[in-house]
């Protein structure tokens, strides 16, 4: 059973307005859900004081937003109970989920490489989850994050060389994947994937398009999605991942474009045919 707890973090109290809606509207819904919002001195304190095992992996990761992947397993192995990020919109009541034991979303479809490494297409997310105190997928998760700090191999990180081969030049940037296979969507993918043991009731979320068989991305199911505010993101790595979802809604909507104006000449020549 997950318990009645939602749990959030941010750099400080004051959540900027842009989030605010998100945080109230998740709040409404559950209003007998205990609800933290933890700082970033809190993070610190909460790893230290409950997991000192894991207190020189939370200073030895190289991305800050590494150690609050790490802490935000740590907390939900704790306590319990569900994890957003705090541009995740919520738009439906959890109550449905209690009777689980550990729930994480399906992100996307995974990159090249993480395809080939894994030999999955599918990658989980960790921007919202949910699972009983004491679970050990989020124990194993923890372990494999602090194995990256021990030994650098480990993450498998994908290289240069293989980052100018199979992904868009816009988002080839070492600093992005090296957070995705440290202690992201990537290792939680690889944690359930190579590590069964203690995950067996670990549910996937997922939601499919209108008359699709073809999953949603960045969904929590049907009961929220994830707003993919980047603020993890360097300004550099925000700009091209911006760049390259501006080009694929662009193509998609080209694409759009032609099959409407296929579709009016087809009508045309119907027209004409008849007169």
């Amino acid at each position: 059973m997950i318990p009645k707890r939602i749990i959030q973090t941010w750099k400080t109290t004051d959540i900027p307005r842009r989030y605010r809606a998100y945080q109230r509207q998740l709040r409404r819904l559950h209003p007998d859900y205990e609800y933290l919002l933890m700082t970033d001195e809190e993070v610190d304190s909460f790893v230290r004081r409950e997991y000192p095992e894991y207190a020189q992996a939370f200073d030895d990761l190289q991305d800050f937003i590494s150690r609050i992947d790490l802490f935000r397993l740590l907390a939900v192995h704790k306590m319990g109970g569900f994890y957003f990020d705090l541009d995740v919109c919520i738009s439906k009541p959890l109550d449905d989920l209690l009777d689980q034991a550990c729930i994480f979303p399906f992100e996307r479809q995974m990159d090249a490489y993480g395809s080939a490494l894994l030999g999955t297409i599918e990658m989980l997310g960790q921007y919202a989850f949910g699972a009983q105190a004491g679970h050990p997928f989020l124990r194993a998760c923890a372990d494999n994050i602090r194995r990256t700090t021990l030994d650098s191999d480990f993450a498998r990180a994908p290289s240069r060389e293989i980052l100018d081969s199979v992904l868009p030049a816009i988002i080839r940037d070492r600093g992005f994947m090296r957070v995705l296979y440290t202690a992201g969507p990537a290792m939680i993918t690889r944690t359930l994937l190579e590590q069964p043991e203690g995950s067996e009731d670990v549910r996937i979320l997922a939601a499919h398009g209108r008359n699709s068989r073809r999953k949603v991305k960045h969904v929590f199911g049907v009961y929220g999605a994830h707003q993919m505010s980047g603020t993890w993101l360097t300004h550099a790595q925000f700009s091209g991942l911006w760049r390259l979802l501006s080009r694929l809604r662009l193509r998609h909507k080209l694409r759009l474009l032609a099959k409407a104006e296929s579709h009016l000449s087809r009508e045309l020549l119907t027209v004409e045919r008849l007169t």
